[in-house]
């Protein structure tokens, strides 16, 4: 219940990405397309009301760092989130 309560809060608005550094956001959307790929989540297959709600509140705020880190020169990141493949 906690981790849910944590999840749902800090996916209301941008508070948390204004808090970091675009570098960290980045970091954060790369992170963020490895573990929701198809074949990472085949592979460690994670199941569980957690896991479910973890992956929901990734997937909502994989498209606010794609978002966020796409109005940014793709040149101040090493790798460029919007650079790699879904």
């Amino acid at each position: 219940m906690f981790f849910k309560m944590i999840l749902q809060n800090s996916g209301k608005d941008n508070s948390f990405e204004n808090d970091i550094e675009i570098k960290q956001v980045n970091s954060l959307c790369v992170m963020g397309k490895f573990l929701l790929s198809e074949k990472y989540k085949n592979a460690v297959n994670l199941q569980g009301e957690v896991y479910s709600e973890f992956y929901e509140w990734l997937s909502k705020k994989q498209l606010k760092w794609k978002e966020i880190v796409s109005k940014e020169s793709p040149r101040i990141f090493d790798v460029p989130c919007t650079a790699l493949k879904d």
